[in-house]
C-alpha cells in the first residue's frame, strides 16, 4: 500500500510551488461555471478567477511553510484539508477586502461595496452564503487534492520512520 505523506526534505519545493499554482486553475474554473448564479452582478469573472487562484495558491504553500517545517512531513490528508479550509473561507475572504479597500478600488475590481466592516460580518452569516460555500469547500478539496497528485506524492515514498531529533 502505496504511503499518504512523504518526508518534506524528499519533495521538490519547486515542484510543489509549481503544483500549488496549477492545482487552482481548473478549480477557479468550476467555481465560476458553479457559482455565477450567486455571484454579484458587478463581480467581474476574470478578478474572481485570479482571486480564487491567488486565495487557493497562498494558503497552500503557507501551509507549506507553517505546518510542514513543523511536522517535517507533507500529507495528502494535510492538503486536502487546507484546500478545504481554504475554500470554505474564500468568500469571507473576499468580503473582508471588500470591506477593508477603498470603495474606488472595489468598484474598479467589481467586489460588492459594503458600507462597513459590520456589513460584512453580516454577510458571513448569511444563511443564503450555505450553498455556495459547500461548493468552494469541495472544489478547495479538490485543488488540495491536486496539488498533493502533481506536487508531492511523484515524490520517493518514505522507506523508515526518522527520530525526532535526527536529521
Amino acid at each position: 500500500m502505496a504511503a499518504s505523506w512523504r518526508w518534506r526534505e524528499d519533495v521538490s519545493r519547486v515542484r510543489f510551488f509549481i503544483a500549488s499554482l496549477v492545482a487552482p486553475l481548473p478549480v477557479a474554473g468550476l467555481m465560476i461555471a458553479l457559482l455565477s448564479p450567486f455571484m454579484a452582478e458587478t463581480m467581474r469573472k476574470g478578478v474572481f478567477f485570479a482571486a480564487v487562484v491567488a486565495w487557493l495558491f497562498g494558503t497552500q504553500v503557507l501551509s507549506d511553510f507553517v505546518i510542514g517545517r513543523f511536522r517535517a512531513k507533507v500529507s495528502r490528508a494535510g492538503c486536502i484539508m487546507i484546500g478545504a479550509l481554504a475554500g470554505v473561507t474564500f468568500s469571507n475572504a473576499l468580503l473582508t477586502f471588500g470591506a477593508i479597500l477603498p470603495d474606488s478600488i472595489d468598484m474598479a475590481l467589481g467586489i460588492p461595496v459594503l458600507e462597513s466592516f459590520q456589513s460584512a460580518v453580516r454577510e458571513y452569516t448569511d444563511p443564503n452564503e450555505l450553498m455556495p460555500n459547500t461548493f468552494m469547500l469541495l472544489l478547495g478539496m479538490v485543488s488540495g487534492w491536486l496539488a498533493w497528485q502533481i506536487g508531492a506524492r511523484p515524490s520517493p515514498e518514505p522507506t523508515m520512520l526518522r527520530g525526532q531529533y535526527e536529521r
